[in-house]
């Protein structure tokens, strides 16, 4: 059985760090509103990369920006010269797929993502590309069942032992996180509030600190 990777959506090299350093998490992903929201721009990714690396990410993705196929393409090889081992993110429109046939065709690893429709699997899958990121949150928001949608998108990654996998993203609960791993979505990308709050549930907070407290007062007598 393939255990799940747990990604961390952030550019926040201090939290990031931190939560790296359990060995529970597995990469790194961010995109444009991340890079804002942690104070961060397009213009920091070399940096950005130069911390996870360094904190222990194994796989690292990175977003390419741009109204067409040709400015996608160009973004993602300024990305590709940090490391040509960064995974690409691109969106999953008609540029974005037109993107990402290219790339993958000179070996560059690719995730699609803005995933909303589980046709869009089959597209991505048709070019061969590494991951899918489908927006549980935003899926429900849209009135949609997510969990129902990304089982479609399991079943459609899983046919024909397919090399692409869905890692899914917009996460807001720890029950979604388990829904999920229950579907054997192989990989979820959390954002730092939820990657801690699956670190420490209050009920097992609170045995731990019960066995510490018979131990201790065993100790003293």
């Amino acid at each position: 059985m393939t255990h799940p990777r747990l990604f961390l959506d952030s550019a926040d090299r201090a939290r990031s760090t931190d939560l790296f350093s359990t060995g529970v998490f597995y990469g790194l992903t961010t995109n444009p509103t991340i890079l804002d929201r942690d104070g961060c721009s397009v213009r920091d990714l070399a940096s950005v990369y130069a911390w996870a690396h360094d904190a222990g990410a194994q796989e690292i993705c990175f977003q390419a920006w741009g109204p067409n196929t040709s400015t996608l393409l160009s973004n993602a090889k300024q990305i590709l010269r940090i490391d040509p081992n960064i995974i690409v993110k691109l969106p999953a429109t008609r540029d974005g797929f037109a993107a990402a046939r290219i790339l993958k065709e000179h070996g560059t690893t690719v995730l699609i993502t803005a995933v909303y429709r589980a046709f869009q699997v089959a597209v991505a899958e048709a070019i061969g590309v590494r991951y899918v990121a489908p927006y549980f949150g935003r899926i429900n928001d849209g009135g949609r069942d997510a969990s129902q949608e990304i089982a479609a998108m399991q079943k459609i990654s899983e046919r024909g032992h397919s090399h692409t996998q869905v890692l899914a993203a917009s996460l807001r609960t720890v029950d979604d996180v388990a829904g999920l791993c229950a579907l054997g979505v192989p990989a979820l990308t959390l954002n730092l509030n939820l990657a801690e709050e699956i670190l420490s549930a209050p009920e097992s907070v609170a045995a731990a600190l019960e066995f510490e407290r018979v131990i201790d007062a065993s100790l003293e007598r």
